[in-house]
């Protein structure tokens, strides 16, 4: 999910996600985070890997189920490269990502669809044979 405003502080449980700060250049993991409702604080450390920090912005679907947990905080605001603490002011937060990975399937649902679809084969498969009959007769 993806949303476009700074109502970060909206998030529930936010303490069981993976928090990182996402600025223009480099992408900062933030330990001991704490959201309020005037911003978010804690300390960072920037992601050292470009490839990771790529995967960590916009995870591929088949990463989806390793970053269903990662909150990213998207910011103008330019951060230092060392890791030191930071408050972010709600308005200096321009939006977030957070990724959301169900994967709970309704078997129950798929037994109806499947039955539903050998019900009409079968249907069909008798009124064919029953004009093939009748053409003979």
């Amino acid at each position: 999910m993806r949303y476009q405003n700074n109502g970060v502080d909206k998030v529930e449980n936010a303490e069981k996600h993976k928090i990182y700060i996402c600025d223009d250049k480099k992408v900062y993991k933030v330990l001991k985070p704490s959201i309020t409702t005037s911003g978010l604080s804690g300390n960072i450390e920037p992601v050292p890997d470009p490839k990771e920090a790529q995967e960590i912005k916009s995870p591929s679907p088949a990463q989806l189920k390793k970053h269903r947990r990662d909150l990213d905080i998207l910011t103008k605001k330019s951060l230092p490269d060392s890791a030191a603490k930071i408050e972010l002011k709600k308005n200096e937060i321009t939006g977030y990502n957070l990724v959301v990975s169900h994967s709970k399937i309704n078997w129950k649902k798929v037994g109806e669809v499947i039955e539903a679809v050998l019900g009409i084969a079968v249907c069909l498969a008798l009124i064919g044979a029953l004009i093939y009959w009748l053409t003979f007769i």
